[in-house]
Formats: structure tokens, sequence, C-alpha cells
């Protein structure tokens, strides 16, 4: 990479956290972001090498998920890992996709409503589980992924990994980045 695309990035997330801590008193709340927001965070993918979805394919390389296979995308955001997921286990997988911001769950569904092999629910993370059973899913979990928003359940995520633990299949997997680190626990 480029000096400068390296200055052009972190430019960028000094931008992002001004942005998010314009107000100190108000934490940056994801759930706020509106339709602007959705398409600056849908151009970053193509400005920046296509990081979303090379990070996702980094993800499931590591993963390994076979064709037939049930994955969930934690954090879905606008479908771009939950694309890569479904190309995975295909052909006769799922993929159930979770985020809790409207906009882009609604961006998500638009690229998706053709997709039968792809479930979008408006749900927090933490109450993944709740949805889950509400699909019918529990006990065929193989994978359980979370691309470039792990970061953003520090104060619930111990309870949010015990719970993935309680979900997975025998030999499941979660996968899951933070920023550029690529992170994988194997075998629960």
């Amino acid at each position: 990479m480029s000096s400068s695309k390296k200055i052009a990035i972190a430019v960028t997330h000094r931008k992002r956290q001004r942005l998010m801590n314009s107000k100190k008193d108000k934490p940056f709340n994801w759930q706020t972001v509106d339709d602007h927001y959705v398409d600056v965070y849908e151009t970053l993918d193509t400005t920046y090498s296509y990081i979303y979805t090379r990070s996702a394919a980094a993800l499931v390389a590591m993963a390994r998920p076979k064709p037939a296979q049930t994955l969930v995308d934690l954090a879905c955001g606008t479908g771009t890992s939950t694309r890569v997921l479904a190309d995975a286990v295909a052909p006769g997988g799922k993929v159930l996709g979770i985020d809790f911001n409207a906009a882009m769950l609604e961006r998500a569904r638009y690229k998706f409503q053709d997709h039968m092999d792809i479930s979008l629910v408006f749900a927090p993370i933490q109450d993944f589980i709740k949805v889950l059973k509400t699909y019918g899913w529990m006990g065929d979990i193989n994978a359980i992924f979370s691309s470039f928003s792990y970061f953003y359940v520090y104060d619930f995520h111990e309870q949010l990994q015990k719970d993935i633990y309680d979900v997975l299949s025998p030999g499941g997997v979660l996968a899951f980045n933070i920023g550029t680190f690529l992170t994988l626990q194997r075998n629960f």
C-alpha cells in the first residue's frame, strides 16, 4: 500500500472519529445512521480496494465453510459480507444476517430480494439467540461471522461469546476481525 493511501485512510479514520465523538455527552449510535451514511458506507468498499469484501473473503478462507452449511452474519450492515458468505455455502446453504440499523438492513434487503438463501433480520446482535429460535435455526449453525463490527460489542462481548459457544454445532467456528487484524477461534 502506498504511503499516500495510508495517509488517506488515516485522515478518513480521524474524520470518522470526529463525527463519532462530535457530541461528547452522547456516544455514536449506529442505530441512528441514515440513508446518506449508508451511501457513504457502501462507497468505502470500492474506494479502499474492496476492503470489506476482501476481509469477508479472508474470514471465509480461514473458517472454510462448505456448501449446504448454515452461517450467521452478525452486524451484517448492507450485506457486503453476507453475499460472500452465501456464495461460500452455495448450493444449498443458508445465511442469516442480523443488524440493528434499519437503513443498512433496508439496503441489504434490496440487494438480496431474490436470494432465498439469505434471511435478514432487524435485531441487536446480543439478541441473536432469540432470532435463531424464532427462525428455528438453533443447533444448525456451522459458523458465525462478524466483519468489522466485533469491536463494537466491548460492553457485552463476554456474554456474546458464551452465547455463540452455546449455539454453534460441534466443530463450529466463530470468525471475526477487528480493524485490519483477522482473528479466528476454532473448534468450540
